[in-house]
């Protein structure tokens, strides 16, 4: 694929939050439709305005970052949407809700405009602490699902990463599909599961917040050492600055390494050296209704799992063998319990679960969903 500035691209996925690396957004589905025979571009924010090819084809293209959620929702939108019509788009892919406010611009341009629901934003925005009160963040969800509705009915396309968000789908909906979030299993090695070392090592990869049990996790670290376990815990991802003072001067700060951000690579090298993996989700209203991708990247590298207690997660009854399962609230001595548990999961039980994730939850079958519906509305 040429880099040339006046090439035109089939399809520009648009992002004005996640990196233009993310997992689903570029890995996923930018190259699975790539491998399809589509011109793809990924365009979001980064540190600064750059351009690049990977391997795949798939050209990334990157805005100066906003400083600040108050300039991302009132100035980058618009740079978005020049940078994108620059590029000549046939179809453009939104991956979050504010972006559905150029909608309307993109298709008077001649543009096709295909809508991903990652997760139910408007239940997610009550998880939003900083989004203030609960009633501003009331305020703020009726907003997103007054926007999201009136948008469902005059999109071309739309895109549900699961099943359960079809219910928010008005009778006049644009022709979806539902694309869910199971992982690239090419990109984990193959690991054959073995005794957990001694000291126990604990991993979690994702975004790092307290809604997603990051103190949660120390506390369990902590327990488990005060009751004699020796254990430590890996956190990979991006962190806010305050939370990370708070990690640092927990109780188990000298046994938790924050790493930040790595690549696909070092995490499935770092995966294949761990014991267990945790799964600490706050039971907010988006989250009971989940099921996060990291615990099939657990799974598939043969960790049990350490887990809230919500329902879809304890819906997977296919999964349930390889997790030991804990209340959000429970005290920090049960936490340790539960990762005592977790590695007392036999290792005929791990590899179980590794052909389970192999099986019903690859991103293959999905990918042949996206590609289908981008046939029908761009047929090659």
């Amino acid at each position: 694929m040429s880099e040339g500035v006046g090439d035109q691209f089939d399809v520009v996925h648009l992002t004005s939050a996640h990196p233009v690396g993310d997992t689903r957004i570029f890995v996923k589905e930018a190259q699975s439709l790539a491998a399809a025979g589509y011109r793809v571009a990924v365009l979001g924010p980064d540190a600064a305005a750059g351009r690049r090819v990977d391997n795949s084809g798939v050209v990334q293209i990157t805005l100066p970052r906003p400083q600040g959620r108050v300039a991302r929702f009132a100035r980058f939108g618009r740079q978005l949407l020049q940078a994108t019509l620059a590029l000549r788009p046939r179809v453009v892919h939104l991956h979050d809700p504010d972006l559905l406010s150029l909608r309307r611009r993109l298709q008077a341009a001649g543009v096709r405009v295909i809508y991903d629901m990652h997760e139910d934003f408007p239940k997610a925005m009550l998880s939003r602490h900083w989004l203030g009160p609960m009633v501003v963040r009331h305020a703020v969800a009726g907003v997103v699902d007054r926007l999201e509705s009136r948008a469902l009915q005059c999109v071309d396309g739309i895109v549900l990463a699961d099943r359960q968000l079809a219910s928010r789908l008005p009778v006049q909906a644009a022709p979806h599909v539902i694309v869910r979030n199971f992982i690239h299993t090419a990109e984990w090695p193959d690991v054959t599961p073995a005794a957990c070392h001694d000291p126990l090592r604990c991993i979690y990869v994702g975004d790092i917040t307290e809604a997603r049990g990051a103190l949660r996790m120390c506390d369990a670290i902590a327990a488990c050492r005060d009751a004699g376990v020796a254990a430590t815990l890996d956190l990979v991802g991006p962190c806010r600055s305050d939370l990370q003072a708070k990690i640092r001067t927990h109780g188990a700060a000298d046994h938790v390494v924050l790493h930040g951000r790595l690549d696909r690579p070092a995490v499935a090298t770092l995966m294949a050296q761990s014991d267990i993996g945790f799964g600490l989700f706050e039971p907010t209203p988006a989250y009971r209704e989940g099921l996060p991708v990291k615990l099939f990247e657990y799974m598939i590298s043969g960790l049990p799992v350490v887990a809230t207690n919500l329902p879809r997660m304890g819906g997977e009854t296919a999964l349930t063998p390889g997790m030991a399962l804990v209340e959000w609230d429970a005290p920090a001595g049960e936490l340790a319990a539960a990762v005592v548990a977790a590695r007392s999961i036999s290792v005929e039980t791990r590899k179980q679960m590794q052909d389970q994730v192999r099986q019903h939850y690859n991103w293959a079958a999905e990918a042949q969903a996206l590609q289908a519906l981008y046939q029908r509305l761009l047929p090659l």
